[in-house]
């Protein structure tokens, strides 16, 4: 299952994806400590899974961080606390 963490508008400047990526590590910060909190592991558990998405009726473009999961326990806990 796949749900999305968080979104933010950004340039569609190639040159920019470098701070694109980084913010999204800040905003990532808080999900890294939950699931190191609650033991679960990187890419055995979860995957980051990042899209870029034009948006052209208002010419924006958006940076969209997912998280992918097949563990029914994380997603269940995940729910309860971020959504």
């Amino acid at each position: 299952m796949i749900r999305e963490i968080f979104s933010f508008r950004c340039s569609d400047n190639a040159d920019d994806e470098i701070m694109h990526d980084e913010h999204a590590r800040k905003l990532l910060e808080p999900y890294d400590k939950w699931f190191e909190q609650y033991n679960f592991e990187y890419t055995k558990d979860y995957v980051y899974k990042r899209r870029y998405d034009d948006n052209n009726d208002y010419m924006q473009t958006w940076y969209r961080m997912f998280m992918e999961t097949s563990n029914e326990d994380l997603l269940i806990l995940f729910k309860l606390r971020w959504i």
